[in-house]
């Protein structure tokens, strides 16, 4: 190949031409990902070609090439991706996606996406992130007019579904898929949905369909979150090429106005203070989008 074409293929531009060049050539060997043993490697064959729809594999003009997400020194045909390798396929994201919100409700009706991993990865959830995320979901649902598609999985576990079933305003979700009621998940249509995807960051797996999905990518972490170095490295790397934007529960529920009543949890009827008051204020008006321009100044307690 003409020297600089593979790193042509890989910027985020030229997704969909690699992908239409990797489904035609490849057939998948050995796949594994960087959960829940922090071992990126994937090695795939590379074959000639198909034949009437059939894979053709010539021994002679076949080679091993190993897919990683950094560069592994000493190992033979070792390609850098972007990103892990994903079934994601962009074009039935759209067509799904645009039949799932024809079933979902009335035309104009905005959604967006949460994937739900669980404790492992180096990440620990509590029953305070639970609650947490549970509020934001309402929140965020009433703020910028939208439902819900949640989706959970085999590491969420009964106790934190029946947390979010319980608290999240039911009204704010137009479908959930929940792992232990065996409901049916398809990712393209779900994604295909979804303006934009939220992800529990222990799953690289789920971060990654999401991305490959071409959708707007937020992360979120708990307070507990102590990740390999080598996956940190992955989602540092991810955040500073676009693919997502990372946060802490806490910090999207909290917006920076309130810190709670300790460990996270927060209490509605207590007092707050003036500079909190004020805060609240400066923020319901500016979801109006009718505050004028304005200063920011310090409001101190006494």
């Amino acid at each position: 190949m003409p020297k600089g074409t593979v790193e042509s293929l890989l910027e985020p531009q030229n997704r969909e031409k690699l992908a239409a060049i990797l489904k035609y050539h490849v057939v998948a060997g050995r796949v594994a990902t960087l959960e829940p043993a922090d071992d990126d490697i994937v090695d795939i064959r590379i074959i000639s070609g198909l034949n009437h729809g059939k894979v053709t594999v010539n021994p002679d003009n076949t080679f091993a090439v190993v897919l990683t997400l950094e560069a592994v020194p000493g190992t033979a045909s070792n390609l850098v991706v972007p990103l892990p390798p994903s079934a994601i396929d962009s074009d039935e994201v759209e067509q799904l996606g645009a039949a799932f919100r024809r079933q979902l409700g009335p035309p104009g009706q905005r959604y967006w996406a949460l994937l739900l991993g669980g404790d492992g990865a180096g990440y620990r959830y509590t029953q305070a992130d639970w609650l947490c995320l549970a509020a934001l979901l309402s929140s965020l649902a009433r703020r910028h007019d939208i439902r819900w598609l949640l989706v959970s999985s085999r590491r969420t576990g009964r106790r934190a579904e029946a947390l979010l079933k319980g608290h999240a305003d039911a009204a704010c979700v137009a479908h959930a898929c929940w792992y232990r009621d065996r409901d049916e998940y398809r990712p393209e249509a779900w994604l295909g949905a979804a303006e934009r995807v939220f992800v529990t960051e222990d799953s690289m797996t789920m971060l990654s369909e999401a991305a490959c999905a071409l959708r707007p990518v937020h992360s979120l972490r708990p307070a507990t979150a102590a990740p390999a170095q080598r996956y940190e490295q992955a989602l540092q790397r991810f955040a500073g090429q676009r693919w997502l934007c990372r946060h802490t529960i806490a910090e999207l529920a909290d917006r920076g106005i309130t810190s709670g009543i300790g460990d996270g949890l927060y209490g509605p009827s207590l007092d707050v203070t003036r500079a909190q008051m004020a805060k609240f204020l400066v923020v319901a008006l500016e979801g109006t989008k009718k505050l004028a321009p304005h200063r920011v100044v310090s409001i101190l307690d006494y």
